[in-house]
């Protein structure tokens, strides 16, 4: 009988601990936080406990404890635009814009700390400097100490970082949405959170409800994160700086002198020869972290259609339209299915080929995406920029009815590396003398109008025309 009633009082304790980290506990924990260091210790001890949330805070915590990775993120990247007045002005102009508009709609003391919190430095913070010691620094002093030797590039170190902490974070994080979903129960979030207590002081409206197509939707943005993270690792980027250095004279920027004549409107050749200066940028730097990408973009796919067909099984499609929106802006969430449908088509198993028909010119093309992430790998993204163009000096500058004008037709590709296509695109292609081919805008074309294609070609849009 005392044994019953120790298992009893035991188990009313769990439910009782359970009960206590609740929406009201999550709010009036967070309201409090007054430093960067309240919030760090708050983000981590939700962590730790996490197992004890109650679901409605665990889907929270799920989404707010990968914060904790981007931790003094504009300090740590600040080293890497040291080279690029115009890139760091940018970058700086885009981070105040951030601050004012959280200053004006979220101007609560605990959110402008959620704001220091990505900018400020803090003790021990590693900086993504290059080919320095392993930088960090010290709030005591107010400076940055040298640490251990490390030759990685600054562009290096934030890949790494991105691919080592941001990765893992994310991963757990959708886990833990994953198996909420599963539960199958419409979960609660405390308003006041955003606004703060002296919000909804009638307690009415302050709560918003999630249902399991929003946390879908939410792993989705998840994996989609991920997908990119290990692109971006899997190519060379130390050179993006100089890059954008040249690329901005052409557009000019951190130009003193421009003269008429070389007012050009930065054709595609241009672009391409500012690119090319640097050999090794764009050259693959890991093979497998594209593999690992093409999973993370499958499972982003299929977590999205679970959320639209969960919301329109149960009436609720107007509950996901925000957050199914960030992933497709221009499509309609019925479009969107068909879409996703496609593109897990498209996408295929292992060395796969799909057959697409035009919606447009009913034309049928024969093509492999995944190829992008599968070996044999692409060693160079440069090899899919065009490789030829229409830039006879004659044809610049064109003149009607006695007035002269600048040919915007000048300088547009004309052909690309036959053998790089000939890996998407397949018999499709239309093989030209020195190893080129001239037909890879027109397949662009048709993918871009076949269903599932547009995003596809969305993305070798940026290497067709570049």
């Amino acid at each position: 009988m005392n044994k019953i009633l120790l298992f009893i009082i035991a188990l009313s304790s769990t439910f009782a601990m359970a009960g206590n980290y609740n929406n009201d506990w999550l709010v009036q924990k967070f309201v409090k936080i007054k430093t960067t260091e309240e919030l760090d210790s708050f983000i981590t001890n939700l962590n730790n406990k996490y197992d004890e949330l109650d679901d409605d805070v665990k889907l929270q915590a799920a989404r707010f404890i990968p914060f904790q990775a981007y931790r003094g993120i504009v300090q740590k990247l600040s080293p890497i635009f040291i080279g690029s007045k115009v890139t760091r002005t940018m970058l700086r102009s885009r981070i105040r814009k951030i601050v004012q508009r959280a200053g004006i709609f979220m101007p609560q003391e605990n959110w402008q700390i959620a704001l220091d919190y990505l900018i400020e430095p803090y003790e021990g913070i590693e900086v993504f400097d290059t080919n320095k010691s392993k930088g960090f620094y010290d709030i005591g002093s107010n400076m940055y100490k040298k640490g251990s030797s490390d030759k990685r590039t600054g562009v290096e170190k934030f890949q790494d970082h991105l691919s080592g902490v941001v990765y893992p974070a994310l991963s757990k994080a959708t886990n833990r949405v994953v198996a909420l979903a599963k539960k199958d129960q419409v979960l609660e979030i405390d308003l006041r959170i955003v606004h703060g207590l002296d919000s909804y002081l009638d307690n009415a409206n302050n709560h918003r409800d999630i249902t399991p197509a929003v946390m879908w939707m939410m792993a989705s943005r998840f994996q989609r994160t991920m997908h990119n993270i290990k692109v971006f690792e899997a190519y060379n980027f130390n050179d993006v700086i100089n890059v954008s250095k040249s690329l901005g004279k052409l557009y000019g920027f951190d130009v003193v002198f421009q003269t008429e004549e070389n007012l050009e409107g930065a054709p595609s050749f241009r672009r391409a020869e500012a690119i090319r200066k640097y050999p090794n940028y764009l050259k693959l730097r890991n093979g497998k972290a594209l593999e690992a990408a093409l999973k993370r973009y499958k499972l982003s796919n299929e977590y999205a259609l679970k959320s639209i067909r969960y919301a329109k099984e149960k009436g609720k499609l107007a509950g996901i339209i925000s957050e199914f929106s960030e992933l497709f802006p221009t499509l309609t969430i019925e479009q969107g299915e068909d879409a996703l449908e496609d593109i897990q088509r498209l996408l295929g198993s292992s060395g796969s080929k799909s057959i697409i028909k035009s919606q447009l010119t009913g034309k049928v093309l024969t093509v492999n995406i995944a190829a992008f992430y599968q070996a044999p790998y692409f060693k160079d993204l440069k090899e899919l920029m065009p490789t030829s163009w229409d830039n006879n000096a004659s044809n610049k500058i064109l003149k009607k009815n006695g007035i002269s004008y600048p040919n915007y037709r000048w300088g547009r590709p004309t052909s690309w590396n036959y053998s790089a296509y000939q890996r998407i695109f397949g018999g499709d292609l239309v093989r030209a003398a020195g190893g080129k081919t001239s037909n890879v805008d027109e397949l662009l074309h048709d993918l871009r109008y076949s269903a599932g294609g547009k995003r596809l070609a969305s993305g070798l849009f940026f290497m067709v025309a570049r």
